[in-house]
């Protein structure tokens, strides 16, 4: 008998709780890291030329070049002062991108942009992507994990601040480590398509 409680006690103790399940936010990117184009965008969820930049361009080149490990392309937060329910969303995101599920919730907030950014009421279109079970997961962890995510946005923040940006969004490309352009607002995907074909054939 007391060999049988100290084998369930071994057992029990080798079996992580929820709570202990270390907490971790990936990179939210698309593609290869080893690409040789990195495209970073800053900009937020509330705002309509993020949106626009987001659903017409940077999902196409998703699908035609980071699929083919040509293009990195890296997603930072970078909440403007007059939206003021885009720090929430950066939040759900984040927590979301901890199970996995970042980018489908990124381009549901943008499609979904005009249902929420009037109230904040953000949470129903969460559910709308996740299964209870996930939603459950993704609040717990909002309140559990509060400090990592809050530091993550503002190490987003930190990132566009040292470039004094002028509004958002905004968008870097990177050819092997270098800057090669910087450019603030939306651009069309024909343009952005010239411009990566351009140095890729460098």
């Amino acid at each position: 008998m007391r060999t049988a409680l100290l084998l369930l006690s071994l057992v029990a103790a080798a079996i992580p709780s929820p709570a202990a399940v270390t907490f971790a936010i990936p990179p939210r990117a698309s593609g290869s890291k080893d690409a040789p184009i990195v495209i970073e965008v800053f900009g937020d969820f509330q705002c309509p030329f993020c949106r626009e930049l987001h659903l017409r361009t940077m999902t196409r080149v998703i699908d035609d070049y980071c699929s083919k490990g040509k293009v990195y392309v890296i997603h930072r937060d970078f909440p403007a002062p007059m939206h003021k329910y885009a720090p929430d969303a950066a939040r759900w995101a984040l927590a979301c991108a901890s199970i996995g599920k970042y980018e489908a919730i990124a381009n549901t907030l943008f499609q979904k942009q005009d249902a929420w950014s009037t109230n904040g009421n953000i949470e129903p279109v969460i559910a709308s992507v996740l299964t209870p079970a996930e939603l459950k997961m993704v609040k717990q962890r909002m309140i559990t994990n509060k400090a990592e995510i809050e530091a993550a946005i503002q190490s987003d923040v930190a990132l566009g601040a040292k470039d004094h940006f002028s509004g958002i969004p905004v968008t870097k490309i990177y050819n092997k480590g270098k800057i090669v352009s910087v450019t603030t607002g939306v651009i069309s995907y024909a343009i952005l398509k010239r411009a990566i074909d351009q140095q890729l054939a460098k």
